[in-house]
């Protein structure tokens, strides 16, 4: 195994896009560099397409990126995510039983959706799934504008799972540390919950930015979190300014441990190679 690896993440959202570069060596990862760039309304096809292909020629010409290791996430308003629960027996069929039982999850028709899904937690009898579904057609907008340029990605997320993937390595593989993920992206407010090492809760709403901050802390609130019975969760933020302007109360909050951004590490915490299950979807969604 090289010594060095880096791979090349595009994350896709509605008025901008975030390219980064991460790298890793003898164990660790870091981004290696990243760029956000403003994007016009996507209304405006040409104009955004060129721009996008633009972008992201001039950033794998800079950092000379293979174009086999290009992972993406696509916007999180259009993902439908659903937290399932099946019988264990249909573990071995699962991608059928998910397909056969679209339209109880979605309103669409299964003809209309790609989607993946990741086990998140296994029972005796229980299998626990986070699934995400989009529909056709928005998928193969992005893969269409990157094929342009010689991309085929290798994978296709959404920003969250990626993220909680980069905290769960960070800790080691031990999910000993129940995080809560916020990501902060105009006009939108995502929030992610891990309780007991599972994968609970991901709300994604649009807030007036006079109210995040109330709503968010009643959104915890409500969801229990942080209670005498269980630990105080650490809020780690997916936003491109620091947490204390982003929430400037976040950190006074009894009910939050602390807000840390998703590049470091948790706290007091050694990074390790090994990364355990993590909460990976797979790399093509069907």
């Amino acid at each position: 195994m090289a010594l060095l690896d880096s791979s090349f993440g595009i994350d896709f959202k509605q008025n901008q896009v975030v390219l980064t570069l991460l790298r890793r060596s003898f164990g660790k990862i870091a981004a290696g560099d990243y760029q956000v760039h403003p994007l016009p309304p996507e209304g405006q096809k040409e104009d955004w397409d060129a721009q996008i292909i633009g972008l992201i020629n001039t950033f794998v010409s800079r950092h000379l990126i293979s174009k086999d290791q290009v992972s993406i996430s696509i916007p999180r308003e259009k993902v439908i995510v659903r937290f399932i629960k099946l019988p264990s027996a249909t573990k071995e069929n699962l991608r059928k039983v998910l397909e056969y039982e679209i339209p109880k999850y979605t309103p669409f028709e299964k003809a209309q959706i790609s989607f993946d899904y990741c086990i998140v937690k296994e029972e005796k009898d229980w299998l626990h799934l986070f699934a995400a579904f989009v529909q056709r057609p928005e998928l193969d907008r992005y893969i269409q504008i990157l094929r342009r340029i010689g991309i085929r990605p290798a994978s296709v997320q959404i920003a969250s799972a990626a993220s909680l993937n980069l905290f769960h390595y960070h800790s080691g593989g031990k999910r000993v540390i129940r995080p809560s993920c916020l990501d902060i992206t105009d006009p939108y407010l995502e929030m992610n919950l891990v309780q007991g090492g599972a994968w609970k809760e991901s709300l994604h709403l649009p807030f007036p930015p006079e109210e995040r901050e109330a709503r968010l802390l009643a959104t915890i609130s409500r969801l229990a979190v942080g209670t005498d019975s269980s630990p105080k969760p650490s809020l780690f933020v997916m936003a491109w300014m620091p947490p204390k302007k982003a929430f400037p109360s976040l950190r006074e909050s009894p009910q939050i441990r602390g807000s840390f951004l998703p590049a470091q590490p948790y706290p007091n915490r050694q990074r390790r190679a090994e990364t355990g299950q993590g909460f990976f979807l797979r790399s093509g969604w069907r």
